[in-house]
C-alpha cells in the first residue's frame, strides 16, 4: 500500500514527527526505527497519520512505515549487523605451536587449539562486536607459553545501509519527502 506523501520535520534537537497518508481508513501502520518496532496498528478515523519519533539532530536513523491490511503482520526490513563476522587466518609454522589466542578490542575472549593439520583455521567470531570499530588479534602461543608475533584487523561492525532514498525539498524549510528506489 502507498504512503504518500512521507514527511519527517524536527520538532526539536531530538525529536522528529513523522507524518504519512496512506489509502484507507482501515489500514494498520506499523513503524519501526533502526529495526525495532516504535508503533504497531496506528489507525485513525482518517487516512493521515503521524508518530514523533526519537531522532536526534545530526544523527542518522532508519524509519519504515509499513501500512497493511487489518491483521497482516509485517517484520522490519533492516537486515542484522553482523556482529559476528567469519576468522580466517594461516597456520604458523613451528613444532612447539600449541594455539592460537583470539583477543577482541584488547580482551583475549577465545583459544583455538593447533593440531598440525590444518592450513587454514576459521571460526565465527567468540562474541558480538560492538558498533564502530573493532580491533580483532590473532596470536601464536608455544606450548611454553610464549607469544609469537601476531596479525591484527580494523573490522568496522555497522548497520546496513538500506535501499537508495531520494530526497526532495517539498518547498517549507525542514520539510522533505522521501521516496525509496530500488
Amino acid at each position: 500500500m502507498a504512503l504518500v506523501p512521507f514527511n519527517i520535520i524536527p520538532i526539536d534537537a531530538n525529536i522528529a514527527r513523522a507524518s504519512w497518508r496512506v489509502s484507507g481508513t482501515d489500514t494498520e501502520s506499523w513503524v519501526y526505527q533502526n529495526g525495532a518496532e516504535v508503533a504497531r496498528k496506528i489507525v485513525d478515523s482518517g487516512t493521515d497519520r503521524s508518530i514523533e519519533l526519537p531522532i536526534n539532530i545530526g544523527a542518522v536513523a532508519h524509519v519504515e512505515v509499513h501500512a497493511v491490511a487489518p491483521g497482516d503482520d509485517p517484520q522490519s526490513t533492516v537486515p542484522e549487523p553482523n556482529t559476528r563476522p567469519a576468522l580466517y587466518w594461516h597456520q604458523s609454522h613451528g613444532s612447539a605451536v600449541d594455539g592460537y589466542k583470539v583477543s577482541l578490542n584488547g580482551t583475549r575472549s577465545s583459544f583455538v587449539d593447533h593440531d598440525g593439520t590444518q592450513d587454514t583455521y576459521n571460526m565465527a567470531c567468540p562474541q558480538d562486536l560492538k558498533e564502530g570499530w573493532n580491533t580483532v588479534k590473532i596470536t601464536a602461543v608455544d606450548i611454553y607459553g610464549n607469544e609469537g608475533t601476531h596479525d591484527t584487523w580494523p573490522h568496522k561492525c555497522l548497520t546496513p545501509m538500506p535501499a537508495p532514498v531520494s530526497v526532495s525539498i517539498v518547498g517549507n524549510a525542514g520539510t522533505f519527502t522521501f521516496a525509496i528506489t530500488a
